[in-house]
């Protein structure tokens, strides 16, 4: 697991191993969770943006357990 932080200016600057994994030319969207956790979502192209985005923060389980399936899933496609 890599860390970021924010420089003086407010500018987060990621990994290379994770901006390589990134298309430069694609948007994103940062979803702020209740708990002070961020997503970084890829940007898609829709009729209504707000709404989709909206919907992204819609969780049906406790955060708990949506943290462990991710650091699950990010384990698995870091190999380990």
């Amino acid at each position: 697991m890599e860390y970021v932080a924010l420089d003086k200016t407010g500018k987060i600057y990621l990994p290379k191993a994770v901006r390589s994994r990134m298309d430069a030319r694609s948007k994103y969207t940062i979803l702020v969770l209740p708990d002070g956790d961020i997503v970084l979502h890829k940007a898609k192209e829709s009729k209504n943006p707000l709404k989709e985005f909206q919907s992204i923060g819609r969780i049906e389980k406790p955060i708990s357990e949506v943290k462990k399936e991710i650091l699950k899933e990010a384990l698995i496609e870091a190999g380990r």
